[in-house]
Order: C-alpha cells, then sequence, then structure tokens
C-alpha cells in the first residue's frame, strides 16, 4: 500500500482499528479544520487546541488511562512542534500511552501490544460518612418525665437466648460456690463433739478436785505433835522423796490444767465465734494456739492466785 501523505497513514489507522479492534473507542483530533483562518477560528471554539494528538483511543488498558498517536508524513519531511510535545508530555503525566511515528507497521504493532495488555479495573474510592446519631428533643422542657431516646432502633434480644444465658449463669454460679465448699477443709461432727467432752470432762474434774482440795484446806485441823524421837536421817530421806514426787505431780498437773483451758477456749471461740482456735496447721493455726495457751495460763494463774485451785492436788 503506497501512503502518500499523514491523511493516507491516518486513514488507514482508524481502517485497521475498527476492522480488528471494534471495542477500541477513538477520539480524532481536528487537525483537517485548520486549512482556513475561519476552520481554525471555528475550531478554537469548539475546544481544539494546537499540537492536540491525531487520534487517542480511550479504552484503559494495564496501566495506561488511554494511547495517543501522533501521525507524521510517511515521506519522512514531518516534524515535530513545541505544542505537541507539550501536549504528549501532558497525557504522559495522567496516565496514557503516547507514540509519535510515520510508519504504519510500527503503529499497528503498537496498538496491538496496547489491547494485549491486561484490562485495568477502575475501583471507585467510597468515603464511609458516621453520621451522629440525632436525639428526640421534647417540646415541653418542664416535663421531666420525657427522656431523650436515639432515634436509631434497638435491636431486639431473643428472649429464648437470653433465659438460655440466665440458666447458664446460675449452673455456673451453683457449681463455683460447690466447688469452694468441696475445696475448704472439713471437720467431721463426731470428732468435734467429742473433742468437746473431752475438754469439758477434763475441765470438771480439775474444777471438782479444785474445790474438795479447798475444801480440805479450810476444815484441816492443826498437825498433831510428832515426837521428836523420829531419826534425822530418815526425815530427810522422806522430805526429798516427797518432794521429787510432789515436783512431778505439779508439772503433771499444770500440763493438765493447761491443756484442758486451751481446749475449753477453743471450743468455746468456736460455739460463740464460729472460727475456732485450730491446730497449728499453718502459721495461722500456730498463732490461734499459741492464743489459746496463753489465755489458758492467765486463767490457771488468776484462779490459783485466787485459791480456787490448788498449787499440789495430791498433798495430805
Amino acid at each position: 500500500m503506497i501512503l502518500i501523505n499523514e491523511t493516507d497513514l491516518h486513514h488507514t489507522v482508524v481502517s485497521y482499528i475498527r476492522n480488528n479492534r471494534p471495542e477500541a473507542v477513538i477520539i480524532p483530533g481536528l487537525g483537517e479544520y485548520q486549512d482556513t483562518v475561519s476552520k481554525r477560528c471555528d475550531a478554537w471554539k469548539k475546544g481544539y487546541k494546537g499540537g492536540q494528538p491525531d487520534l487517542i483511543i480511550e479504552n484503559p488498558m494495564g496501566k495506561y488511562t488511554g494511547f495517543a498517536i501522533e501521525f507524521k508524513s510517511p515521506k519522512g519531511t514531518g516534524t515535530t512542534s513545541e505544542k505537541q510535545i507539550l501536549w504528549l508530555k501532558r497525557l504522559r503525566e495522567i496516565g496514557y500511552m503516547t507514540v509519535i511515528s510515520d510508519d504504519l507497521i510500527q503503529i499497528c504493532i503498537k496498538i496491538n501490544e496496547y489491547f494485549s495488555l491486561r484490562k485495568k479495573v477502575k475501583t471507585v474510592r467510597v468515603k464511609n460518612v458516621v453520621g451522629d446519631v440525632k436525639l428526640y428533643k421534647p417540646r415541653m422542657e418542664d416535663k421531666p418525665e420525657q427522656i431523650q431516646v436515639p432515634v436509631t432502633s434497638e435491636k431486639k434480644k431473643d428472649p429464648k437466648r437470653v433465659a438460655a444465658g440466665k440458666r447458664l449463669a446460675a449452673i455456673s454460679r451453683i457449681a463455683k460456690e460447690r466447688k469452694k465448699k468441696l475445696a475448704e477443709p472439713r471437720e467431721s461432727p463426731s470428732n468435734d463433739s467429742m473433742i468437746t467432752y473431752i475438754g469439758v470432762a477434763i475441765a470438771l474434774i480439775s474444777l471438782v478436785l479444785a474445790y474438795k482440795t479447798h475444801q480440805r484446806e479450810t476444815k484441816e485441823l492443826e498437825p498433831e505433835f510428832i515426837p521428836k524421837t523420829v531419826e534425822v536421817t530418815k526425815k530427810a530421806d522422806e522430805s526429798n522423796k516427797m518432794s521429787k514426787e510432789s515436783k512431778m505431780t505439779m508439772e503433771v498437773y499444770n500440763a493438765v490444767l493447761l491443756t484442758a483451758g486451751a481446749v475449753g477456749i477453743s471450743m468455746a471461740s468456736k460455739k460463740l465465734l464460729k472460727e475456732p482456735l485450730g491446730t497449728p496447721d499453718n502459721v495461722k493455726g500456730m498463732v490461734k494456739l499459741a492464743v489459746s495457751v496463753s489465755l489458758s495460763s492467765l486463767l490457771v494463774s488468776y484462779l490459783k492466785e485466787k485459791k480456787y485451785l490448788p498449787d499440789d492436788p495430791f498433798k495430805t
């Protein structure tokens, strides 16, 4: 095919695009309407500017927004003006692919390369605008019972789900309480009652012995005259033996009194304060036991001082 001038090249390219790429959207330039001054003025009024490309394909492909082609004479005598260069530069800045050529084959190859690119998918940016919730404002300000309620409708809860949730919460609460009770150390009631009875019995026996001893001391007569014919060595041996026995009995007696008092105080604390002065399983128990023994020692000392308890119950 023989191409004489730029117009023949233009017609041939458009025909090629229509035959091979019917989906192409073509926007031609208005260069052919600038032959006379009147046509140039009319083209200016219609929006044409000098330097506009001869053909623009508006199909976005790949990374390009479109394809702009500037034709030159096939004779090789065409030149590119400054306005044309400026136009093509601006189109490249906004994403257009541009080409300037006077070769039909080169232009067709570029067109095929352009349409072989993957189509560009246009995405729309949506700006999420969160609106303010409008509140209902009562007309009568002197009515305090009117409450501002949001206009937006609230989502209703399913009553069956609400009831099921309450049941699950109740079951969980009961299970937690049961687990807590099982974790707490429990003492058997039989052991508690037995210890209580033993402590009370020891305390009563101690009180009975103290009462009898007190009566015996009050009713005791003056000792009879002992003849001085007793040997001194025998009296010394008997006194040493009696002193050892009395010392042992005193120690046993004091231990019994302290134990009885501690047990009684512990049981009384459990009955009255709901918390026994318990066994020394830990530091807290040891402190409680020490308090119980201290109170028992003070009580025994007070009773001995007031002569309610004898110093030696086995003394005759």
